[in-house]
């Protein structure tokens, strides 16, 4: 088994963002990411293989 960051990213249908990390989980293969339209706002699920690649997608999209 392997680790894996997620973080999780909520886009607001005003252009309001939210992204943090989620943590580690052990999976076998590394997970697909995901995005899921809900009401009001799009979820995503992003994997990455070590916590510098998330805590650096966590901060550029705090940034954007």
């Amino acid at each position: 088994m392997k680790v894996y960051y997620s973080v999780v990213t909520k886009v607001y249908d005003n252009g309001r963002v939210e992204c943090n990390l989620d943590g580690c989980k052990s999976f076998e293969e590394r997970p697909e990411n995901t995005c899921v339209g809900l009401a009001g706002y799009d979820l995503y699920m992003d994997f990455f293989e070590t916590e510098k690649e998330a805590k650096e997608f966590v901060q550029e999209a705090w940034t954007a």
